[in-house]
C-alpha cells in the first residue's frame, strides 16, 4: 500500500472508527496477488478484533471493489469467507485502494496427518462453493469466464512443454459439453484454506472469483494436490467431488492442460510458498518433475 502498511491502517481507523487503537500490526507471508497485514483493533467498548487489510497488486480499483462486493454476497450465503469490513477507495489520503476482512483463525494445511480425512474435506469445500444458488445470488459483477488460457508468449517454455500444451488445446476447438456454470473460486488450491482443529474455518482470497466451468477449478485443484500430496491424492479427490456433483468429466484433461499453463510462466515465485507453510521437501524442481507429470497424463486423455 501507499505509505507503510502501519500508517494506511492508522489513517483509514482514524477516519472509520474514531477512537479506536491500533494494537499491532504484522505482514502476511506468502501472498502473490495481494499485499496482506494483519492487525489488532482495541475499540472504545474494550473490544478487540483483528483484521487482514488486502491490497490487490493488480491496478486500478476493481480488483479490491469486485473481491468486497464478492465476499459481502458469499458471507450472506453462508460460505466459510471472511467477513468484509470496509472498502477503502483510491483517495487523495488512499492513493491504492484495498479492503479491510475480519481475520479468521486458522493456518494452511499442507502436511497433512490424515489424507483421507484431509482429501474429503477439500473435495466437499468446493463442492459445497460450486452449489451455490446462481439464481439466488447476485453476481453480475464479476467477471465472465473466457477459454481458460491467454495468447501463446514470444517465447514458449520448452522445459514445461508448454508449445505441447498450447497445441493441444488449440487443436480441442470449442468445449463441445460444458458442465452448467457455477460460482468458481478461480484458485482454490491448499494456502487458500485456513483449517482448525482438523476443519476447515474458511476459505479466503476471492479476488479471482467469477462465474464458470466447475472443472476450471476442480483441476486447478488436482495439481496443487498433486505437488502436496501426490498423484493418487488427486485422483481421489476428484472421485470425492464427483461423488457429491454430478458433472461431466469427459473435458477434464482439457482444463487440466489450462491448469498446468497457470503456473508456467512463474513456478519459481509460486515455489517459495511451500517451505513457508512447512513443506521444505516442496522445491521448483519437484514441482516442475510433478508439474510434467500431471501435463504427460492429461496429453495422453485430451
Amino acid at each position: 500500500m501507499y505509505g507503510s502498511p502501519e500508517a494506511q491502517i492508522e489513517r483509514w481507523l482514524a477516519m472509520a472508527e474514531p477512537g479506536a487503537r491500533l494494537l499491532w500490526t504484522r505482514p502476511l507471508s506468502g501472498g502473490i496477488s495481494a499485499t496482506m497485514t494483519a492487525f489488532e483493533v482495541e475499540r472504545l467498548d474494550g473490544q478487540r478484533q483483528k483484521r487482514i487489510a488486502r491490497q490487490p497488486n493488480r491496478e486500478g480499483a476493481a480488483p479490491a471493489a469486485e473481491e468486497f462486493q464478492t465476499l459481502t454476497v458469499l458471507k450472506a450465503a453462508s460460505l466459510p469467507v471472511p467477513t468484509p469490513v470496509a472498502l477503502v477507495p483510491a483517495s487523495e489520503a488512499f492513493p491504492n485502494p484495498f479492503l479491510v476482512v475480519e481475520y479468521i483463525e486458522g493456518r494452511p494445511e499442507v502436511d497433512p496427518q490424515d489424507v483421507p480425512g484431509y482429501v474429503d474435506r477439500y473435495a466437499a469445500q468446493l463442492a459445497q462453493i460450486h452449489d451455490v444458488d446462481l439464481k439466488a445470488l447476485d453476481l453480475s459483477f464479476l467477471p465472465p469466464q473466457g477459454r481458460g488460457y491467454g495468447p501463446s508468449p514470444e517465447v514458449t517454455n520448452d522445459s514445461l512443454r508448454e508449445g505441447e500444451i498450447r497445441d493441444a488445446l488449440e487443436a480441442y476447438g470449442e468445449i463441445a459439453r460444458p458442465n452448467p456454470p457455477i460460482l468458481r473460486h478461480g484458485d482454490f488450491w491448499p494456502g487458500n484454506v485456513l483449517w482448525q482443529d482438523g476443519e476447515i474455518a474458511g476459505v479466503i482470497d476471492w479476488e479471482e472469483a467469477h462465474v464458470g466451468e466447475p472443472l476450471a477449478d476442480l483441476a486447478i485443484c488436482r495439481l496443487d494436490l498433486w505437488w502436496v500430496l501426490g498423484e493418487d491424492a488427486a485422483h481421489e479427490f476428484t472421485q470425492r467431488y464427483r461423488t457429491r456433483r454430478n458433472v461431466d468429466l469427459r473435458d477434464l484433461p482439457y482444463w487440466d492442460l489450462c491448469a498446468s499453463l497457470r503456473p508456467v510462466p512463474n513456478i519459481h515465485e509460486w515455489a517459495p510458498a511451500y517451505p513457508l507453510l512447512g513443506r521444505s521437501d516442496i522445491t521448483e524442481a519437484t514441482m516442475q518433475r510433478d508439474h510434467l507429470a500431471f501435463t504427460a497424463q492429461a496429453l495422453e486423455k485430451i
